[in-house]
C-alpha cells in the first residue's frame, strides 16, 4: 500500500469525495444480452448527484457543483468519451440524458437552464455518436457534435514545448462534464 498526498484543484469542493451507486436493475437480461434501463440509470444519477452535495433537489445539486460564477447564460459542454474503435463499455446515452435533465432543473430566479447552452461532444468515435443513442430523439433538442481539435489554442495543456490543441466545443463552454468512461479510449484498453 502506498498513501499519497491529495492536491485538489481549486475548484475542488470535495476533495477525494466520490459517490459509487451500483443497482442491478439498471439493466435487464436476456440470457447474455443486457439490455439498460434508462428510467434506472436516471434515477442513479439522480441519487448520486444529491448524495454527493447533500441537496434536497436534482437542480439544487447539479447547481452546487459548479463555481459560483455559473449563470443561466453559461455554457456547459458533455464530453462523451466513446473512443477509438470497438466499444465495449461505451457510456449509455441515459447517462447523458439524467445529466442534461439535472442540468435543465437547475433555477435561476425563476429562469431554468437553457438547453441551447448545453453541448454533447466527442472528438475521437469516429463519429459513432448516433450509433449509441446519443440523437435528439433519445437526448432532447439539445446540441450534439462530432467535433475536431481548434488551432491556435493558448490556454491547452502544454507538451514538448508546445501547446495542445483541443475541442472546438469546449473552447466555446465556461464549464465541463467529462461523462465517465472507465476502459480508455482504445479498444485494447477496454474491459476495465
Amino acid at each position: 500500500q502506498q498513501s499519497t498526498e491529495l492536491k485538489p484543484g481549486p475548484g475542488n469542493k470535495w476533495p477525494g469525495r466520490v459517490v459509487i451507486n451500483f443497482n442491478k436493475n439498471a439493466v435487464t437480461w436476456n440470457g447474455d444480452l443486457a439490455t439498460a434501463v434508462p428510467e434506472m440509470i436516471k434515477t442513479m444519477i439522480d441519487e448520486s448527484i444529491t448524495f454527493l452535495t447533500g441537496k434536497e433537489t436534482v437542480g439544487e445539486a447539479w447547481k452546487a457543483v459548479f463555481p459560483d460564477t455559473l449563470t443561466a447564460k453559461s455554457k456547459i459542454a458533455i464530453k462523451v468519451p466513446l473512443g477509438y474503435a470497438i466499444q465495449k463499455i461505451a457510456p449509455h446515452w441515459a447517462a447523458a440524458k439524467a445529466i442534461i435533465d439535472g442540468l435543465r432543473a437547475m433555477d435561476f430566479n425563476g429562469t431554468k437552464f437553457p438547453i441551447e447552452n448545453i453541448i454533447v461532444y466527442d472528438m475521437n468515435c469516429q463519429n459513432k455518436l448516433k450509433t449509441f443513442g446519443y440523437t435528439t430523439e433519445n437526448l432532447g433538442n439539445v446540441k450534439i457534435v462530432y467535433d475536431n481539435k481548434g488551432s491556435g489554442y493558448s490556454d491547452g495543456a502544454k507538451s514538448g514545448g508546445r501547446t495542445l490543441q483541443y475541442a472546438k466545443s469546449l473552447n466555446e463552454a465556461d464549464f465541463l462534464i467529462n461523462l465517465f468512461r472507465p476502459g480508455g479510449h482504445s479498444s485494447w484498453g477496454e474491459g476495465f
